[in-house]
């Protein structure tokens, strides 16, 4: 448990909380066995509650792997779904600047208070896709993909501020 089973940067602050929450299932698992005083369901026990600490571990450790695969330096494997998984955590971490429902949700995630599919959540989801598409169609087209109608708009419309000063 803790550093032995899951070492986490320290940077993100979950190695404590995670600890805590391991600890917490071993409590139950504990008192579980306790109550139960039946010898048979000793049998697969440690299998049981080590496939429960890996679900504990799970999402703070895809929270924290993701974040530092953000950077090309970072070695190791990248799971499948990392590159997309990393997009949408992004929109997330900016809409949490704006947005009440994801500001909530997020930090109930990365406090550790809700699982990672809280962020998932349709109304998550729609915020983050609805606001990635309205900012795909605020940016202006490269010029190599402007008609030539386009580029006539654009170089008439755009004045620098000595043209702007000039015309009043």
């Amino acid at each position: 448990m803790g550093d032995a089973l899951c070492s986490f940067n320290p940077m993100y602050g979950q190695g404590m909380s995670v600890a805590a929450l391991e600890a917490k299932l071993l409590d139950t698992f504990l008192r579980e066995q306790q109550s139960r005083a039946m010898p048979d369901r000793r049998t697969g026990w440690t299998m049981r509650f080590q496939k429960a600490l890996a679900s504990v571990v799970q999402a703070p450790w895809r929270l924290a792997t993701g974040e530092d695969f953000r950077y090309p330096e970072a070695q190791g494997n990248r799971p499948f779904g990392t590159r997309l998984f990393n997009w949408y955590m992004r929109r997330v971490y900016e809409l949490m600047a704006s947005h009440p429902l994801v500001t909530l949700r997020g930090y109930e995630v990365l406090q550790l208070l809700k699982p990672l599919s809280a962020l998932f959540e349709p109304r998550i989801v729609w915020a983050v896709l609805s606001k990635a598409l309205a900012l795909r169609l605020q940016k202006p087209k490269p010029e190599a993909v402007l008609t030539t109608d386009e580029k006539h708009v654009r170089e008439n419309s755009i004045q620098t501020p000595v043209q702007s000063a000039a015309s009043l």
